[in-house]
């Protein structure tokens, strides 16, 4: 097991860590790195938690269909779990945000595939720190390789990842009630980030369950294809995109609109994103990636941003940067907010 420091941005919240080893070790060191705001979020929790007999009933319940159908992605929980020196338990019940009813509605996302034009753009709104926020390299044993915007509260899958064989970056949709019966976001996201090819990704998709629901911008390099994909329940909706895809964090699928016609979490502003996104792109039919991050970080009065800050969310600057992939160009990079403007390259 190794682990280096190889990226180290100065005046900003972001490091780049390359991390390699087997599944749990990898998570282990993951969980030293996020110790600090791991135990601040989990331990929170312990009087909720301890609260409720049918809280350690759901959690023994995840714990034993991870055990049973996916040991790997068990051996993340339990690798993040021993690195931060938290209890096991209080982190399955932390990851399973479904059950806890805490789901927060961010991020904005563009796909751009016309004649001139060929690229995924995509904003990660987090309240983010030095401490629960890193860009991390991962090397797998079994030769998965894939770089992530990694965050402290979720596991791999959650924000950008950036593969060998393919790069994708996920919103999370709002539903009215979520089915606890299905895997939880967290573990589901995690199943598709280490996802050995295109195949197995959209076998995933097609065929396990979740407990709540995600979109998804994907880009396929064998078939050189953008998709955007839907995920609700037991169910998916697979867009191939010729043109302009603008996504916040809604259903496109008109089949799809009934899990959330209205109701959306209390402190989502999807639709007045969305709503500046459409206005700013009007009738144009291609865009280039300028054009694109015009809308992405455009910042006005209100909470018709693209770009959330404080002085319309109650945040600090929600947006902690633009993630851009471009195969043609052979472009894929971090452009992170901060004290200082840096621009990271995504290189595996």
């Amino acid at each position: 097991m190794k682990i280096n420091r190889n990226y180290n941005i100065k005046n900003c919240d972001a490091k780049m860590y390359l991390v390699q080893g087997d599944e749990y070790s990898i998570s282990y060191q993951i969980g030293k790195i996020f110790k600090k705001s791991l135990n601040k979020y989990v331990n929170n929790l312990k009087k909720e938690f301890f609260s409720n007999n049918a809280n350690l009933k759901y959690v023994n319940k995840m714990k034993n269909l991870l055990k049973e159908k996916y040991p790997f992605v068990f051996d993340a929980v339990q690798g993040r779990a021993d690195g931060a020196n938290i209890d096991l338990d209080l982190f399955i019940y932390y990851m399973c945000s479904e059950y806890r009813n805490q789901q927060p509605e961010k991020c904005s996302s563009i796909i751009v595939n016309t004649k001139n034009n060929k690229f995924i753009m995509h904003n990660e709104d987090e309240d983010c720190d030095k401490y629960n926020t890193k860009i991390i390299k991962y090397q797998f044993d079994n030769n998965i390789k894939f770089i992530e915007i990694a965050y402290a509260d979720s596991l791999e899958g959650t924000a950008c990842h950036y593969g060998k064989e393919f790069v994708f970056t996920m919103n999370y949709i709002h539903v009215n009630k979520y089915n606890l019966n299905y895997l939880p976001m967290h573990f589901y996201n995690k199943l598709l980030a280490n996802a050995k090819n295109n195949e197995e990704f959209f076998n995933i998709i097609k065929n396990i369950p979740i407990a709540s629901a995600t979109g998804f911008n994907f880009y396929d390099y064998k078939e050189k294809k953008f998709y955007y994909i839907e995920k609700v329940f037991d169910k998916f909706d697979i867009k191939e995109i010729e043109g302009i895809n603008l996504h916040t964090n809604h259903f496109t699928a008109k089949e799809f609109t009934k899990y959330n016609p209205k109701l959306l979490a209390t402190n989502s502003n999807t639709f007045n994103r969305l709503l500046i996104a459409k206005q700013m792109l009007g009738e144009a039919k291609d865009l280039t990636i300028n054009q694109a991050k015009s809308i992405l970080t455009y910042y006005g009065t209100c909470d018709y941003n693209s770009v959330m800050s404080k002085k319309n969310c109650g945040y600090d600057s929600l947006t902690f940067g633009t993630f851009l992939f471009d195969p043609v160009n052979n472009i894929s990079e971090f452009d992170v907010y901060n004290k200082k403007h840096d621009k990271l390259k995504f290189e595996l």
